[in-house]
């Protein structure tokens, strides 16, 4: 065992459950999990979600995870000594909510269809308030990997100011690792709506305490690759709004509970991030599928959470986007942007599961 097992005579796991969601990913999914097992300090739990998807990842997901949890064997025997019926759990939705296992730390769950990022991942978060044991939830994207202190830095600020609801961590680049995706999360331009990711494209170098406090200071939203969140902040603000598909649920959760619980970057936990592996996100635009679901969200959030005055203001923000596109002749992406606004003005707004305490 590990000298951090054991340090200070503390517990070899902390009070921490993830949630992970998988869509066509197994394979980014497989090498987050094994980033996790050869963390510096465990974890009590992992739920991971397959949002339905069409290839074969349940089977590989199966397969993948009970050969990790064979090589890790003996470290994990340290962080999950009364797993006595198994350390994986299997099944649909309905099976783990009739028969959840207590001491299973790993849990795969189908999902059994595609409900979209917040629906997916709050099937992971219902079954993880399950457990009295969690006091710390942690969302992560599947196409992360997460530096082996990563959880325990997360839980060392947590302790330290329990008056923040919801961290931040230092999201890099895993195709270029010394390059900021987002510096805990991102800000929002007042008028628009638009957003954007604090630090991007810096070269990472650790920061001053000033440092944390500024980005503190403009943070909107926590980049949602990586969302650590408390109990309290849960059972508070509630879970994810399942009327987003994909994109602007991280920035109305953090909406959602301003004015009651802090937002914090965790400076030193350093996740590396690939980045739109499942949808084809980039910084040119993305993939005609994401720029969609961006322009749709961008819409329910404005009539959702927005005075009616810049509603209109985000409708126009919307326009001149799908202008920039015509300009470049992204005929394409052009479409999908006209589309998504659309939809995301005709879509209905009956509150949803997700967005209940």
């Amino acid at each position: 065992m590990s000298s951090s097992h054991s340090e200070l005579g503390k517990p070899p796991t902390e009070p921490v459950g993830i949630v992970l969601l998988n869509y066509r990913g197994w394979r980014d999914t497989l090498a987050c999990v094994e980033s996790l097992l050869v963390s510096t300090r465990g974890f009590c739990r992992l739920v991971i979600c397959d949002n339905a998807s069409p290839d074969d990842s349940w089977l590989r997901l199966q397969e993948g995870l009970t050969a990790l949890l064979g090589q890790h064997a003996h470290t994990l025997a340290h962080w999950w000594p009364a797993a006595a019926g198994g350390l994986l759990q299997c099944g649909t939705q309905a099976q783990l909510s009739a028969g959840w296992r207590p001491d299973a730390p790993v849990v795969l769950v189908d999902n059994q269809s595609n409900g979209g990022f917040a629906a997916g991942n709050n099937v992971g978060l219902r079954l993880l308030l399950q457990d009295p044991a969690v006091t710390w939830f942690w969302l992560l994207n599947n196409d992360t990997e997460v530096a082996a202190d990563a959880l325990a830095q997360l839980v060392r600020c947590a302790r330290q100011r329990p008056e923040v609801g919801l961290w931040g961590a230092t999201v890099l680049y895993h195709h270029k690792p010394h390059e900021v995706q987002a510096l805990a999360g991102g800000a929002m331009r007042r008028w628009s709506a638009e957003t954007w990711h604090l630090g991007a494209f810096e070269s990472w170098q650790p920061p001053s305490p000033a440092r944390v406090q500024a980005i503190e200071a403009r943070m909107d939203y926590v980049l949602g690759a990586s969302m650590f969140a408390s109990r309290a902040w849960l059972e508070d603000v509630g879970l994810l709004d399942e009327r987003y598909f994909l994109y602007c649920e991280e920035l109305d959760w953090a909406m959602r509970g301003r004015g009651r619980h802090a937002l914090g970057w965790a400076a030193s936990a350093v996740i590396h991030h690939k980045e739109g592996a499942s949808i084809g996100t980039d910084p040119d635009g993305g993939s005609p599928l994401s720029v969609f679901h961006l322009m749709r969200s961008r819409m329910i959030f404005a009539r959702l959470r927005l005075p009616a005055w810049r509603r209109a203001v985000v409708a126009v923000a919307g326009l001149r986007t799908v202008a920039r596109f015509l300009a470049k002749r992204r005929w394409a992406l052009a479409r999908s942007a006209l589309s998504g606004a659309r939809a995301g003005w005709s879509a209905p707004l009956q509150d949803t599961a997700g967005a209940l305490r």
